[in-house]
């Protein structure tokens, strides 16, 4: 796929080329003639939609009539309400549901892209898209209002594993052949998933073989997870039975693991896989209202061996969405007593800051007169 803004409209496209449309040629035609050798190309991963914040929603509209704005609205609407909570079926809520009819009031801006898509068996055509933005706070108070969880931050970069058997061969989906996941791609953006994919060199495909996957698929997840520094890592089956593609998911997440399935058409069981990711991500880091209360701790951080150890543990809390400010109270050796104010209960935020590589806990130090005991990783 292949953004070509709204900026280009029929004004700008005949001064730039009156000599073509003179010939009658409409501009959108035009612009597929110029895009050809690109739409020939298959998809990469650079060829994607630009990403979307927490508090936008895109829709594909038929136009830009009001009516049209009208309905795109509450569905871009739902999209927030859903990437803010991380539960993708909080449109069955009786609130919720009632509160679509508020986007118009909580809209605070929207405009409007175009991208030529591709679909299997159909020629490019140019697909009309509303981004919409609506006001932070007024999101907060529908999700607080109906009693449901915020998700904002802690959202872990997912190294995607997706095998696909389609009855003659199975193989595994690298970053080189990322436009064969393009439902699955096109849901994580609008559930504000950042995903990675591996390159599959020599070696990764030897750990990554059929056989090596069934042996011990999770300390496999694991290991690539450390490789390429992603907390979280999504492993998808998907095998075409007859007409219907049947898929099963794995996501492991420091070592915890969930799965689920999902059968239909091939891109229906992309989606869910991306669905599924969001929603386990979200039930495990959305805050409720009391968690999200705060407080400040005295947290003990061993593992500080080396000059450079000290500006990289700050530089990793200052970047925690729910670290406030943080104050060091005195050093013991190889440790650092910090005071943390943060946004949270001290569970969530000990949650938080062991999300990935840089913090664990540290089980053989105790927290001698503070809330808790951390080791910075090498």
């Amino acid at each position: 796929m292949i953004d070509v803004g709204v900026g280009i409209g029929q004004t700008e496209c005949m001064m730039r080329i009156p000599s073509v449309l003179a010939s009658g040629l409409s501009c959108a035609t035009l612009m597929l003639v110029l895009l050809a050798p690109a739409l020939a190309q298959p998809p990469s991963s650079s060829a994607t939609p630009p990403p979307l914040s927490l508090r936008e929603g895109e829709v594909p509209v038929a136009d830009q009539s009001a009516e049209a704005r009208q309905v795109a609205l509450r569905e871009a609407l739902l999209q927030v309400l859903v990437r803010n909570s991380g539960g993708g079926r909080i449109a069955e809520d009786p609130l919720i549901r009632r509160s679509l009819a508020d986007a118009p009031r909580l809209l605070l801006q929207h405009q409007y892209r175009q991208e030529v898509v591709s679909e299997p068996g159909s020629p490019p055509r140019l697909q009309l898209y509303l981004v919409a933005r609506f006001d932070g706070d007024g999101v907060d108070r529908l999700l607080d209002q109906a009693g449901i969880r915020l998700w904002q931050t802690d959202r872990p970069t997912t190294l995607l594993l997706v095998e696909i058997d389609d009855g003659r061969e199975r193989r595994l989906i690298g970053e080189s052949e990322s436009g064969k996941l393009t439902a699955f791609h096109r849901r994580a953006r609008l559930r504000a998933l950042p995903v990675i994919m591996p390159l599959l060199d020599l070696e990764e495909q030897i750990r990554l073989s059929p056989q090596a996957l069934g042996a011990g698929l999770r300390d496999v997840l694991d290991e690539m997870g450390r490789r390429y520094g992603a907390p979280a890592v999504l492993h998808g089956r998907v095998t075409r039975l007859g007409d219907l593609w049947v898929s099963r998911w794995t996501v492991t997440v420091n070592s915890d693991t969930q799965h689920w399935e999902s059968m239909g058409e091939l891109d229906h069981v992309l989606r869910a896989g991306a669905d599924g990711l969001g929603d386990a991500l979200g039930q495990r880091y959305a805050l409720s209202a009391a968690e999200r209360l705060g407080g400040t701790y005295r947290l003990w951080v061993s593992g500080l061996h080396a000059p450079a150890d000290y500006p990289r543990l700050m530089r990793y809390l200052a970047g925690n969405a729910l670290v406030r400010d943080v104050v060091s109270e005195r050093a013991d050796g190889d440790r650092l007593l910090l005071r943390v104010h943060a946004g949270a209960t001290l569970e969530r935020l000990l949650q938080s800051l062991t999300l990935g590589f840089t913090l664990a806990h540290d089980p053989a130090a105790a927290p001698d007169a503070a809330d808790a005991a951390l080791l910075l990783l090498p």
